[in-house]
């Protein structure tokens, strides 16, 4: 099967509606370009510390560095949006992770700065999943809901397909690492600066 044929790669009917409505457009394509570019700077470290080590102890590393912030964070995380705007959430969060980006981009020939700074960056990434999820019913009707929640749920699959399998590769192939580091900088800042364009009230 074409992966153009198959459903999981469709996007749901009403995705049209949804994005003629300016707001929700940024809150998805926020979503599209944070999470894409969360899934290339991944494999790119993989690639990375791979190649400055040798070992796949070194690799597993990275990778627990990157989800032991769920752990911690997990319960916190639900009671602290509830307290704090979501678009700002959405903003912090994105720039902070184009930030330890910059900092990947100048020391990453050292494998503990690189733990240090994946640890921060998957710290500021659990609040924002969170907050794209929680900002949905805000922006969208009720009518729309469900259509919207199934957009969500294909764009964090198609940003995994596209950031590991094509977005990375593609930019390792000629730059190597530093242009992966620096353009996932440029997709976060961008996500940030849409958070700019979400204003659903006086939401808390």
């Amino acid at each position: 099967m074409n992966v153009a044929d198959d459903p999981e790669f469709l996007p749901p009917r009403g995705t049209g509606l949804l994005l003629a409505d300016r707001r929700f457009a940024a809150l998805w394509l926020n979503q599209a370009l944070a999470q894409t570019a969360q899934y290339a700077l991944l494999f790119t470290l993989l690639v990375v510390v791979l190649d400055l080590t040798g070992s796949t102890i070194h690799t597993t590393l990275l990778v627990f560095f990157f989800i032991v912030p769920s752990t911690l964070f997990g319960m916190p995380v639900g009671v602290l949006l509830d307290r704090w705007r979501k678009e700002s959430v959405l903003t912090v969060t994105n720039f902070i992770r184009a930030a330890t980006c910059l900092g990947l981009f100048f020391f990453h020939s050292e494998v503990w700065a690189i733990y240090g700074l994946i640890l921060a960056f998957a710290a500021a990434s659990q609040f924002f999943n969170p907050a794209v999820v929680a900002m949905i019913p805000a922006l969208v009707p009720k009518s729309r809901l469900m259509s919207a929640n199934t957009l969500y749920n294909f764009t964090l699959t198609s940003a995994q397909f596209a950031g590991i399998v094509f977005l990375a590769p593609t930019v390792l192939r000629p730059v190597g690492p530093d242009g992966m580091f620096i353009l996932a900088a440029a997709f976060f800042a961008v996500a940030g600066g849409l958070s700019s364009l979400l204003h659903p009230g006086d939401q808390a």
